[in-house]
């Protein structure tokens, strides 16, 4: 349709209270000024003042609403949320790790990988995946971060559609460097939990893994 051909069309609209009609012809043009200019706008197109009936209109805002719903138990959260708890955990946990590991460029979750890489001499992709809980696709970013530094290598196997990962003499040597720093920061967290408090963590955070 011609947006500059006038068609016969009623708009209604209410303002200050009037129910107002805007008479024929109208066009597309208009209409679409109606859209992106002020109101005052309305005063070219002639409005045809109906009535002075003051019209309430009710509508339904879906974005408030509501379902009615006891949500008194969402105060427990906080308090008893393992999951939350965890989580919140594990970060400060990761910080205060990462923090004593800077110094040498490396993160906690880059430790573990070389540790589990070290431990295994030679493993695949799929079954650090496995070792450490952790998805392939992020096992794979995180050596190849590895490999681009220098810390690990990796091959394909006997199969050659698995990939082999091993540690390097560069990655060798950092965890050299590294292990003093994480045992540091075992016995600070050692000492500020009490050995037996310390000690039932480790034991509770292992029997996490059997819900696996």
């Amino acid at each position: 349709m011609n947006s500059d051909r006038p068609f016969n069309a009623l708009l209604i609209f209410v303002s200050n209270g009037l129910t107002v009609v805007l008479s024929p012809p109208i066009s597309l043009l208009q209409i679409e000024g109606l859209r992106t200019e002020s109101v005052s706008k309305l005063n070219s197109l002639q409005p045809l003042i109906l009535d002075k009936i003051k019209l309430y209109v009710y509508t339904y805002n879906m974005s408030n609403y509501l379902p009615v719903t006891n949500l008194a138990i969402t105060t427990q959260v906080p308090a008893t949320c393992m999951g939350l708890h965890i989580r919140r955990a594990s970060r400060i946990l990761t910080q205060v790790y990462d923090d004593a590991l800077r110094s040498i460029d490396l993160e906690i979750n880059q430790f573990t990988l070389l540790v589990a890489v070290h431990l295994f001499h030679e493993v695949s992709i799929t079954r650090l995946a496995q070792e450490l809980f952790t998805d392939q696709t992020t096992i794979t970013r995180n050596i190849k971060v590895l490999e681009k530094r220098g810390f690990v290598a990796t091959h394909p196997g006997k199969d050659r559609r698995i990939k082999l990962v091993s540690l390097t003499i560069e990655g060798q040597m950092l965890l050299e460097r590294a292990f003093p720093l994480w045992e540091q920061v075992q016995a600070d967290l050692k000492q500020h939990f009490g050995s037996q408090k310390w000690q039932t963590l480790l034991s509770l955070l292992s029997e996490v893994k059997s819900l696996n």
